[in-house]
């Protein structure tokens, strides 16, 4: 997926897009995988939603679809932000869930990164992003991100989660994998994406 000077650009890399993270959530404060299970958002999740609706009314005057994870976290910061929006009605997409974690859902991250068995241990937080042994890949969650990019036309919002909008941030500037760090997308950050490049904007 890298990209090459004079290499004609895709219909993805023209459409803009917006991708923003679910609010805070009570597992996101205990530091837990959370993957494709849920908690509720927090106060201050329910906050962030609001912001992220404020912000996209005054910058995007009418999106041409609105897509949205389906898990319940992202369903919760959807419901907040939409009064905000004039937009069609959301698409449910489950190409735009979290990264399984596999065994590791509801597991502390402090108790991932100290476990001796853990392939990554000792090797910091970015790194045990995909090492849950029954999780899903890197080249897996890709995969996804880039066959969602792939359908995309004109102004796009997408309500989704914190490590599947790096990996669609990846898929879609075409950026080696080797070269990533896998950090989640920042709470009250929007991801924006147009013309090849990313750009994170802090709320």
């Amino acid at each position: 997926m890298e990209l090459r000077k004079g290499v004609r650009m895709t219909r993805f890399e023209q459409t803009e897009i917006f991708l923003i993270r679910h609010g805070e959530t009570e597992w996101n404060v205990e530091e837990r995988y959370q993957g494709r299970r849920d908690s509720p958002l927090t106060d201050r999740g329910c906050e962030q939603s609001k912001h992220y609706g404020l912000w996209l009314s005054k910058m995007v005057r009418k999106p041409d679809t609105v897509y949205s994870s389906p898990l319940g976290r992202a369903r919760q910061t959807e419901a907040i932000l939409r009064p905000f929006l004039n937009a069609p009605t959301t698409r449910w997409d489950d190409r735009l869930q979290e990264v399984d974690f596999g065994s590791w859902t509801g597991i502390q991250r402090a108790d991932i990164l100290t476990d001796p068995s853990n392939k990554h241990h000792g090797q910091g937080c970015s790194s045990t992003r995909f090492g849950s042994p029954d999780g899903e890949s890197l080249d897996a969650a890709l995969c996804r991100a880039a066959s969602w990019l792939g359908e995309l036309e004109g102004t796009v919002i997408a309500v989704t989660h914190g490590l599947i909008c790096r990996v669609i941030e990846a898929a879609y500037v075409g950026r080696p994998k080797q070269a990533m760090e896998w950090s989640p997308l920042a709470h009250g950050t929007i991801l924006h994406l147009k013309r090849g490049s990313a750009a994170h904007i802090l709320l």
